[in-house]
């Protein structure tokens, strides 16, 4: 179970590094920026946090803390997710 859900854990963060470079690599405000997005609100629901920073108005400081805990909030909803998926292949394995 828990191997289970460190896995997914490093894949949700995985995820949304991934997804933040593409992003930044097509531009937000491109077509393609715009697939990247509707990708990320089902792979990456924690992007949302990104929007509490204004554009050239906050810190690095603040925009480093934000970036932080969207991508940690991302592994560990995935985790939580392992986690369950782990204790459901364990419930249906039954006892060894």
């Amino acid at each position: 179970m828990l191997r289970t859900a460190i896995w997914f854990s490093l894949a949700g963060l995985l995820v949304a590094i991934t997804l933040e470079v593409v992003w930044r690599l097509v531009g937000y405000y491109t077509p393609a920026g715009y697939v990247v997005e509707r990708v990320a609100r089902v792979l990456w629901p924690s992007s949302l946090f990104k929007m509490a920073l204004e554009d050239g108005k906050d810190t690095l400081a603040q925009v480093s803390l934000v970036y932080t805990l969207s991508f940690i909030a991302n592994g560990v909803m995935y985790g939580i997710l392992g986690f369950l998926i782990g204790l459901a292949k364990s419930l249906i394995a039954g006892p060894s």
